[in-house]
């Protein structure tokens, strides 16, 4: 392994450990502000929903269809060169 990939690696790594740090963070805060103000446990769920939907929908249109238009590209290009 080159030093670039290597280092795009430890960039990766640091970059996933410090986003899953803010979640396990932002996790506990809601976590408290529920426990002391019940009704934003409804908000906490309505909002967590929406940002499902959202991850959802980035995984099945943002990164498995630009994934096939990627393929579909180059299998025309690789159909023009011949």
């Amino acid at each position: 392994m080159n030093d670039d990939a290597q280092a795009k690696s430890d960039a990766d790594s640091r970059t996933l450990s410090a986003l899953l740090m803010v979640v396990v963070v932002a996790s506990l805060i809601l976590g408290l502000i529920a426990m002391i103000l019940p009704g934003v446990l409804g908000i906490i769920l309505v909002v967590g929903g929406l940002a499902w939907f959202g991850v959802l929908h980035y995984a099945l249109w943002g990164w498995w269809l630009g994934g096939y238009l990627r393929r579909l590209e180059e299998a025309e290009t690789e159909q023009s060169d011949s």
